[in-house]
């Protein structure tokens, strides 16, 4: 077989997989149904914290993402990637980089490589300082 016509093979194989895998996809996956939910996705990776010790959760306005304080323990972290949630509780060290964009949006890049630099869009500018506070070591 000709190398140009398996290469043409090999690459559309893989466009037509990309396809279909879009296609087929959850577009509700990755998703927090609300506060409660991400104390759950959180509770299950660390069931040490009680859920009586986290404040109040503020999630991303694409409901992605959630943010709450575990009392002197760090804050909770949630985040939806396929259909799986990532889980971390963080401290201070935890982040490299962060800063405000606009009214509504932080800029965080974290110590981890698991997290690159993310964008998180809330629904208010409250909702945003309140997480910028609860990041910034005191």
């Amino acid at each position: 077989m000709h190398p140009l016509l398996l290469g043409g093979l090999i690459v559309g194989g893989l466009l037509l997989i990309d396809v279909l895998l879009r296609f087929a996809g959850n577009r509700g996956v990755g998703r927090l149904d609300g506060e409660a939910d991400a104390i759950a996705q959180f509770h299950k990776e660390h069931s040490e914290i009680d859920a009586a010790d986290c404040g109040r959760v503020v999630l991303t306005s694409d409901r992605r993402n959630a943010f709450f304080a575990i009392g002197s323990n760090g804050v909770g972290f949630v985040r939806g990637l396929g259909d799986r949630f990532v889980v971390r509780n963080l401290g201070p060290s935890d982040i490299v980089e962060m800063k405000t964009d606009g009214d509504k949006v932080i800029v965080a890049r974290f110590n981890d490589v698991t997290l690159r630099r993310l964008r998180f869009e809330f629904a208010s500018s409250g909702d945003r300082d309140l997480v910028t506070a609860m990041l910034r070591p005191a």
